[in-house]
């Protein structure tokens, strides 16, 4: 609890649940409360009681606004809501000798600390602890760790999963402890990481579900774009009315019409020199960016987790440099597709990243008539928070406070467990402008996409389309049991990543998820029971492993 007062000063002190309302003493009663509610249930030994052998000091939490007292626990733990996660702050010190003596205090840790699922113990050759109800997912860390990004872990159901093999399985790894009948007939368990997940929660990941449907938009949008027929009329009209008319008014006006024959070669070169250099201004001959970006918020929060995925075409062998002065930017070549291979002739090239001054990544290379990949991420500032609030008659708005207009805004909500959404259109939203919504139920599946397409009439028909990551986002196996969330798009390239050298097509599109009421968080349960109670059914006379 002193950190309550030592934080004051720090930035975490508008995060704080509550402050100091002055020094009191733990009755016996609070502790009973504590003992008949995370003391293990089904135990067989007495000694879970929490008891004071001399009066706790501690202090009297005074709550804050969005803050509230922890369920079953006196008031004597508070706790606020701040993203995904919480912040926890308890009464009285947590080194207190009669408290980490207490048998049920690492269940006290686990569940109503950390809010972790609660575990049981379990004796086969040996003491073993895993969750109570999911032991199938003993090593993931889904489980402890609340941290997600949308760019990396949409879609991703676990972490870690256990699989069984027979021995012999190429790979196949079994301590002996497995079996007493000997690891020849075994079953072997192993935990190993999904295929689509190698690196794990919140890991960068090039083939996670979002990245490849970036990839996809990216693969459809980027390169050059097609001379409208306009543009090829109105080059051949201007072509045949010099090499015609004009030539031969020209000639005869001087008296030498056989000179004609000899300039309309010359206007053909003249001519073919003009298509090119249009060519170029009109269709990025030489090069061309096209940007596919996710911009990540939470709700109250000043700040924004934006990943790019950046396609560059050229039709002469360029090198690259990415440049930022944002010092959270990471930069790094994206691949093409999964199964990539080189073709002939055709070498690796070693790109640099580094961190300094600023942040850069050089020697990124493109082969003529050709398209590659890079991805970036950074955090950055929001001018205005994007959130929820109410109108003078208490009617819920949405409120983009942030620096962007945003278009084919959407609202959804995942009610508990319900895979039946609740949701919004709104429509087009513009920076600084705040729209009354109204949750109905949605019966189509995916949600919005009658308005998206008669959204999407009025943009150009060249428009970048991100359909599959729209669908993503509005996807209830990403969205999470209680949570609001606000879908949009932005327009154009989002700034923050400086490319050398400049491309003459460049367009681009950002997909915005809006993180507006966080999901309800795990519900606290004790452990089922204690070690020692699983200690007593080890051999005693020191043979068991």
């Amino acid at each position: 609890p002193g950190s309550l007062d030592l934080l004051k000063n720090s930035f975490l002190n508008s995060y704080l649940p509550a402050e100091n309302g002055g020094a009191t003493q733990i009755e016996e009663g609070s502790l009973d409360v504590l003992s008949a509610q995370w003391g293990a249930k089904n135990t067989s030994l007495v000694g879970g009681l929490l008891k004071a052998t001399q009066p706790w000091s501690g202090i009297r939490l005074k709550l804050r606004p969005e803050s509230k007292f922890v369920p079953n626990t006196a008031e004597l733990l508070a706790d606020r809501r701040i993203g995904r996660g919480r912040i926890v702050v308890t009464a009285f010190r947590l080194d207190l000798p009669d408290f980490i003596h207490w048998k049920a205090v690492h269940g006290f840790y686990n569940s109503c600390l950390m809010l972790r699922p609660h575990r049981k113990w379990t004796y086969a050759n040996f003491a073993q602890l895993n969750w109570a109800d999911i032991p199938e997912r003993r090593f993931d860390a889904q489980l402890t760790c609340g941290l997600r990004f949308f760019s990396r872990d949409a879609g991703l159901r676990t972490n870690f999963k256990k699989i069984t093999r027979k021995a012999g399985d190429e790979g196949v790894w079994a301590p002996g402890l497995l079996a007493r009948r000997g690891f020849d007939e075994a079953p072997a368990e192993e935990w190993v990481p999904p295929e689509e997940a190698p690196g794990g929660v919140a890991a960068w990941n090039d083939f996670n579900a979002s990245a490849n449907a970036a990839r996809e938009s990216l693969r459809i949008a980027a390169g050059v774009t097609v001379p409208k027929a306009g543009f090829i009329l109105g080059v051949l009209a201007v072509y045949l009315i010099f090499l015609v008319p004009i030539n031969g008014m020209f000639f005869h006006a001087i008296g030498r019409v056989e000179w004609a024959w000899i300039a309309a070669p010359l206007i053909a070169l003249a001519g073919t020199m003009v298509v090119v250099w249009q060519a170029q201004l009109d269709i990025g001959f030489v090069r061309a960016r096209t940007d596919v970006a996710i911009i990540e918020t939470h709700g109250s929060h000043p700040r924004a987790h934006v990943t790019r995925f950046t396609a560059l075409y050229t039709s002469l062998g360029t090198t690259y440099e990415f440049q930022s002065d944002n010092p959270t930017s990471l930069i790094q070549p994206f691949p093409v597709k999964a199964d990539y291979e080189l073709i002939q002739n055709q070498a690796f090239s070693d790109v640099v990243f580094r961190k300094h001054q600023d942040v850069r990544l050089t020697g990124f290379n493109v082969s003529s008539n050709t398209t590659n990949m890079v991805r970036s991420e950074q955090i950055v500032d929001l001018e205005g928070m994007i959130r929820l609030g109410t109108n003078s008659l208490g009617h819920p708005l949405l409120i983009n406070g942030s620096q962007w207009d945003m278009a084919d805004v959407a609202i959804v909500q995942r009610p508990n467990d319900s895979k039946k959404l609740l949701g919004c259109w709104v429509g087009r939203l513009k920076a600084g402008v705040s729209s009354t919504i109204r949750l109905e139920p949605l019966s189509a599946a995916p949600p919005f996409v009658k308005e998206r397409k008669e959204e999407a009439r009025s943009r150009p028909v060249e428009d970048i389309h991100m359909d599959s990551l729209i669908q993503l986002a509005l996807d209830t196996a990403t969205i999470d049991p209680g949570e609001i969330r606000m879908v949009g798009r932005v327009e154009g390239i989002l700034p923050g990543i400086k490319i050398t050298p400049d491309a003459s097509q460049v367009r681009g599109a950002a997909l915005i998820v809006s993180h507006l009421k966080p999901g309800n968080l795990r519900p606290p349960k004790p452990d089922i029971n204690y070690r020692v109670d699983v200690d007593r059914l080890a051999p005693q006379d020191g043979g068991g492993e």
